[in-house]
């Protein structure tokens, strides 16, 4: 997955780019928390952060039962 804002290209990005919401949802539904996110800054450096560290608060079937 490569993201970045609008009118930047991903290469000249000084932090790293995270998924996009849908992709968020996705990973939420059909990964573990476990689940790794890789993300890369334009120097090289890689980033890597597990799945409820990038969506805390992700909706998922649990959050549907009260």
């Amino acid at each position: 997955m490569v993201g970045g804002p609008a009118g930047k290209p991903v290469q000249a990005q000084d932090e790293p780019s995270g998924p996009c919401g849908v992709c968020r949802q996705v990973m939420q539904e059909f990964c573990g928390p476990d689940f790794e996110i890789h993300m890369q800054k334009a120097g090289g450096g890689v980033f890597t952060v597990k799945l409820p560290e990038l969506l805390p608060f992700g909706f998922t079937k649990d959050s549907m039962e009260a």
